[in-house]
């Protein structure tokens, strides 16, 4: 709707107004910086996350350690870390175990390479002492 007031313009043309436009509405207040949900959603991070050894989705607060909780898609929950834990004494007394054959194969094999030598040896001089009978069988005949 237009209205005409009656005052006249220096050019005698009734002016138009426009009805007053209503406020605008409030803004809702600006959130502070540090909050949460201000950071992008990658950022954030998640409540839950899947652990990388038993592949199931866990809470991050309760079954993750600080140090594990970094780790991203690595991570391990404290139960896995737990039994993999409990597993190293067995590992070091296989490892030993290990280390110990190893030290016995290698002690066979070099008996084995003596002996080889040895015999090597023994064959050698046979050999030497069957030419030299040799040699003397073919002077005696001359």
């Amino acid at each position: 709707a237009i209205y005409i007031i009656g005052i006249m313009s220096s050019a005698n043309q009734p002016q138009r107004v426009q009805p007053p436009q209503p406020p605008p509405p409030p803004q809702p207040p600006k959130r502070q910086s540090n909050e949460r949900n201000d950071q992008p959603a990658a950022k954030r991070g998640k409540m839950e996350r899947e652990c990388s050894v038993c592949k199931r989705l866990k809470s991050l607060q309760d079954n993750f350690s600080k140090s594990q909780r970094n780790k991203g898609a690595n991570a391990k929950c404290k139960e896995c870390i737990d039994v993999q834990q409990k597993g190293r004494p067995q590992q070091e007394e296989n490892r030993k175990l290990a280390a110990e054959k190893r030290e016995a194969k290698r002690k066979l094999q070099e008996e084995n390479r003596k002996l080889a030598a040895e015999k090597r040896e023994a064959k050698r001089k046979l050999q030497e002492e069957n030419r030299k009978l040799a040699a003397e069988k073919r002077e005696a005949k001359r």
